[in-house]
Protein backbone atom coordinates (compact mmCIF):
# COMPACT_ATOMS: atom_id res chain seq x y z
CA UNK A 1 0.00 0.00 0.00
CA UNK A 2 1.64 3.44 -1.27
CA UNK A 3 1.99 6.06 1.51
CA UNK A 4 -0.04 9.07 1.08
CA UNK A 5 1.62 12.14 0.16
CA UNK A 6 0.91 13.99 3.12
CA UNK A 7 2.52 11.44 5.40
CA UNK A 8 5.77 11.61 3.24
CA UNK A 9 5.30 15.50 3.30
CA UNK A 10 4.79 15.62 7.28
CA UNK A 11 7.58 13.37 7.25
CA UNK A 12 10.06 14.95 5.65
CA UNK A 13 9.45 18.12 7.25
CA UNK A 14 10.26 16.69 10.47
CA UNK A 15 13.28 15.67 8.93
CA UNK A 16 14.24 18.86 8.19
CA UNK A 17 13.40 20.41 11.39
CA UNK A 18 15.22 18.14 13.10
CA UNK A 19 18.27 18.61 11.43
CA UNK A 20 17.82 22.08 11.72
CA UNK A 21 17.66 21.91 15.46
CA UNK A 22 20.57 19.78 15.69
CA UNK A 23 22.25 22.18 13.59
CA UNK A 24 21.32 25.18 15.90
CA UNK A 25 22.24 23.47 18.85
CA UNK A 26 25.77 22.97 17.67
CA UNK A 27 25.77 26.66 17.12
CA UNK A 28 23.84 27.61 20.32
CA UNK A 29 21.01 29.07 18.82
CA UNK A 30 17.80 27.80 19.02
CA UNK A 31 16.34 30.16 16.84
CA UNK A 32 13.11 30.16 18.83
CA UNK A 33 11.04 33.37 19.50
CA UNK A 34 11.36 34.79 23.30
CA UNK A 35 7.45 35.15 24.15
CA UNK A 36 5.96 34.43 27.20
CA UNK A 37 2.41 34.51 27.78
CA UNK A 38 1.10 35.47 31.33
CA UNK A 39 -2.34 34.29 32.77
CA UNK A 40 -4.35 37.49 33.90
CA UNK A 41 -3.70 36.19 37.52
CA UNK A 42 -0.28 37.25 37.11
CA UNK A 43 -0.69 40.40 36.63
CA UNK A 44 -4.25 41.15 38.18
CA UNK A 45 -6.21 41.54 35.24
CA UNK A 46 -8.94 41.01 32.56
CA UNK A 47 -8.43 39.16 29.24
CA UNK A 48 -8.46 42.25 27.51
CA UNK A 49 -5.51 43.92 25.64
CA UNK A 50 -6.14 46.91 23.32
CA UNK A 51 -2.91 48.35 22.67
CA UNK A 52 0.37 48.62 24.34
CA UNK A 53 3.55 51.29 24.38
CA UNK A 54 7.06 50.74 25.28
CA UNK A 55 8.75 53.39 27.22
CA UNK A 56 12.43 54.58 26.71
CA UNK A 57 13.32 53.12 29.87
CA UNK A 58 12.05 49.44 28.42
CA UNK A 59 9.23 49.35 30.58
CA UNK A 60 6.03 47.67 28.23
CA UNK A 61 2.70 49.72 29.08
CA UNK A 62 -0.93 47.60 28.71
CA UNK A 63 -4.05 49.61 28.32
CA UNK A 64 -7.03 47.43 29.50
CA UNK A 65 -9.94 48.96 28.73
CA UNK A 66 -12.23 46.29 30.79
CA UNK A 67 -9.91 47.01 34.12
CA UNK A 68 -10.18 50.74 33.29
CA UNK A 69 -6.18 50.68 34.01
CA UNK A 70 -2.97 50.73 32.78
CA UNK A 71 -0.71 47.46 33.47
CA UNK A 72 2.64 48.18 33.47
CA UNK A 73 5.79 45.23 32.75
CA UNK A 74 9.34 45.96 33.53
CA UNK A 75 10.58 42.35 32.45
CA UNK A 76 10.16 41.31 36.07
CA UNK A 77 6.81 42.31 37.47
CA UNK A 78 3.71 43.95 37.14
CA UNK A 79 2.08 47.03 38.04
CA UNK A 80 -1.50 47.88 38.00
CA UNK A 81 -2.24 51.83 37.77
CA UNK A 82 -5.90 52.34 38.08
CA UNK A 83 -6.88 55.11 35.96
CA UNK A 84 -11.37 55.78 35.82
CA UNK A 85 -11.30 55.70 32.60
CA UNK A 86 -11.47 52.54 30.17
CA UNK A 87 -8.13 53.25 28.38
CA UNK A 88 -8.03 52.05 24.91
CA UNK A 89 -5.29 53.31 23.01
CA UNK A 90 -1.51 54.31 24.35
CA UNK A 91 1.85 55.94 23.34
CA UNK A 92 5.22 57.29 25.17
CA UNK A 93 6.47 60.71 24.02
CA UNK A 94 10.38 61.40 24.44
CA UNK A 95 10.16 62.02 28.10
CA UNK A 96 8.40 58.94 28.74
CA UNK A 97 5.35 60.46 29.51
CA UNK A 98 2.63 58.17 28.73
CA UNK A 99 -0.39 59.38 26.90
CA UNK A 100 -3.98 57.78 26.95
CA UNK A 101 -6.77 57.61 24.63
CA UNK A 102 -9.84 56.67 26.39
CA UNK A 103 -13.54 56.85 25.81
CA UNK A 104 -14.63 60.29 25.54
CA UNK A 105 -11.50 62.20 26.61
CA UNK A 106 -8.07 61.91 26.46
CA UNK A 107 -4.51 62.74 28.29
CA UNK A 108 -1.79 61.63 30.34
CA UNK A 109 -0.55 59.81 33.28
CA UNK A 110 1.10 61.54 36.01
CA UNK A 111 2.96 60.49 38.73
CA UNK A 112 2.13 61.43 42.80
CA UNK A 113 3.14 61.14 45.68
CA UNK A 114 -0.31 59.01 45.90
CA UNK A 115 0.78 57.17 42.80
CA UNK A 116 0.03 57.97 39.15
CA UNK A 117 -3.33 59.46 38.24
CA UNK A 118 -5.11 60.24 34.69
CA UNK A 119 -4.54 63.98 33.37
CA UNK A 120 -7.16 65.09 31.20
CA UNK A 121 -6.04 67.65 28.46
CA UNK A 122 -9.75 67.83 26.81
CA UNK A 123 -12.09 67.26 29.47
CA UNK A 124 -15.56 64.80 28.57
CA UNK A 125 -16.35 64.97 25.18
CA UNK A 126 -19.12 63.62 22.88
CA UNK A 127 -19.76 63.34 19.37
CA UNK A 128 -22.98 64.81 17.22
CA UNK A 129 -25.28 61.93 18.37
CA UNK A 130 -24.66 62.87 22.18
CA UNK A 131 -21.91 59.13 22.20
CA UNK A 132 -18.45 59.74 23.67
CA UNK A 133 -16.00 59.30 21.09
CA UNK A 134 -13.22 56.20 21.40
CA UNK A 135 -9.79 57.45 20.95
CA UNK A 136 -9.28 54.22 19.41
CA UNK A 137 -5.39 55.93 18.22
CA UNK A 138 -3.02 57.72 20.13
CA UNK A 139 0.59 59.01 18.45
CA UNK A 140 3.49 61.38 20.00
CA UNK A 141 5.10 63.43 17.12
CA UNK A 142 7.16 66.41 17.60
CA UNK A 143 3.99 68.36 16.61
CA UNK A 144 2.31 66.85 20.14
CA UNK A 145 0.19 64.13 20.73
CA UNK A 146 -2.56 63.20 18.42
CA UNK A 147 -5.63 61.57 19.37
CA UNK A 148 -8.28 59.42 16.73
CA UNK A 149 -11.63 58.17 16.69
CA UNK A 150 -14.14 57.47 13.94
CA UNK A 151 -15.25 61.33 13.81
CA UNK A 152 -12.50 62.98 15.37
CA UNK A 153 -9.39 63.80 15.63
CA UNK A 154 -7.61 65.79 18.58
CA UNK A 155 -3.92 67.22 18.71
CA UNK A 156 -2.86 68.25 22.42
CA UNK A 157 0.86 70.39 20.76
CA UNK A 158 1.24 70.92 24.83
CA UNK A 159 -0.20 73.90 25.36
CA UNK A 160 -3.82 73.49 23.84
CA UNK A 161 -6.05 71.15 21.93
CA UNK A 162 -6.99 71.79 18.43
CA UNK A 163 -9.89 69.39 17.45
CA UNK A 164 -11.31 68.31 13.78
CA UNK A 165 -14.18 66.57 14.02
CA UNK A 166 -15.81 65.13 9.98
CA UNK A 167 -19.63 64.68 9.36
CA UNK A 168 -20.86 62.09 7.54
CA UNK A 169 -17.91 60.35 7.02
CA UNK A 170 -15.48 58.38 9.14
CA UNK A 171 -11.14 58.67 9.88
CA UNK A 172 -9.50 55.71 9.61
CA UNK A 173 -5.84 54.70 10.51
CA UNK A 174 -3.94 52.87 8.59
CA UNK A 175 -0.19 52.75 8.62
CA UNK A 176 -0.31 55.76 10.83
CA UNK A 177 -1.59 57.68 8.19
CA UNK A 178 -4.81 59.24 8.94
CA UNK A 179 -7.60 59.44 6.08
CA UNK A 180 -10.83 60.87 6.01
CA UNK A 181 -13.40 58.19 4.11
CA UNK A 182 -17.19 58.67 2.35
Amino acid sequence: MPIPSTSVARAAACHAAGRALAAARQNDELGLPLVRCFPPEQYDGGLQVFDLAQAPDGVLHFASPEDFAVFAYDGERWKKTPLGVAALSLDTDGDGRLWIGSSGTCGWLRAGPDGAEFVSVTGPLADEDGQPPSFELTRCTRMGTFFLSAQRLVLWDGEQTTESATKGSRLVSSSNAITPTA
